[in-house]
């Protein structure tokens, strides 16, 4: 495979599984820790090397290839529908954000504290994911139409699980900003299905 496409494949599956995450909290109100870590991780990392480097490897990202594999080649579950739902927001305020330089320097702020921060955190502690959460709000936010997550309304009530959802859609705006620069295009998802498919195939058997 050639790194062009293996990169724009890596970043389209982190938008998958950083909306896999929502979803999980948004339903159950707990998100798999392996994942999350590759998800959020991604938002602190600015200086990688490579694309797989910003996720601690393609292996981290096992759970967004897979539904990737399932949504373009036709196997969706009933659950995947509200993932592309919120594909397709990822990917359209990403474009909003890449259009508002002043909006964009305020969230690399905002996440540049929240490295700072981390960095006296083990693991994803609560202030952490609320740090990021905030950021979401103050920027992602503002952007309309807003992004809507469905889900247990009780679990929805919960602050901790309003702050992982909020959380993982900046995961998720982090993936869909990279695959934009990438020269990831919505028509690659229909015309460049095979390829994506057969790159996702190679990426997971690479693990």
């Amino acid at each position: 495979m050639d790194n062009r496409t293996r990169d724009r494949v890596i970043a389209l599956a982190a938008m998958f599984q950083a909306a896999w995450l929502t979803d999980q909290y948004a339903h159950t109100g707990q998100a798999d820790e392996a994942a999350l870590d590759a998800t959020l991780g991604s938002l602190l990392e600015f200086d990688a090397a490579t694309t797989p480097e910003i996720f601690c490897g393609v292996g981290h990202l096992k759970p967004g290839l897979e539904i990737l594999k399932r949504v373009l080649g036709n196997r969706g579950k009933e659950s995947d529908l509200r993932l592309t739902r919120y594909l397709v927001s990822l990917i359209g305020h990403a474009n909003r954000l890449l259009k508002n330089g002043e909006l964009a320097d305020q969230l690399r702020r905002r996440l540049e504290r929240s490295q700072q921060q981390k960095s006296h955190f083990e693991g994803w502690d609560q202030p952490v994911v609320a740090g990021l959460a905030d950021a979401y709000v103050q920027t992602i936010g503002t952007l309309e139409p807003r992004i809507m997550v469905k889900g247990d309304p009780q679990r929805l009530q919960d602050p901790r699980v309003v702050d992982g959802v909020r959380a993982s859609l900046l995961g998720g705006i982090r993936a869909a900003v990279l695959w934009r620069q990438l020269g990831g295009r919505r028509w690659q998802l229909l015309l460049g299905r095979r390829r994506i498919l057969e790159t996702a195939d190679e990426l997971l058997a690479s693990d």
